[in-house]
């Protein structure tokens, strides 16, 4: 099935919805002046390398470090929007 352009943009209007209905109307472009984006990735890759640095030490009997790829991007996209939340609310 194709898609057009026009389609394209209107599947995109509706997951945009979708996510700000999500997370309660939050609009990064407005709430966050002056924060690189590149800056709260670096700082999600960092925290979530912490996270999963904890979660090896207290399980020391787990022997391989599987993740499902999915679910990894999931884990990202929520960490970023969970910071990005805080700080709208904190700045």
């Amino acid at each position: 099935m194709k898609i057009t352009k026009r389609r394209l943009q209107r599947i995109i209007r509706e997951e945009r919805a979708k996510i700000l209905s999500e997370i309660g109307g939050y609009s990064r472009e407005y709430a966050l002046p002056g924060i690189a984006q590149e800056r709260i990735e670096a700082t999600v890759e960092y925290a979530e390398d912490q996270f999963w640095r904890v979660i090896v030490e207290e399980f020391p009997e787990v022997e391989t470090g599987d993740f499902p790829p999915d679910a990894d991007a999931r884990l990202k996209r929520d960490l970023t929007r969970a910071v990005e939340i805080w700080l709208s609310y904190n700045l």
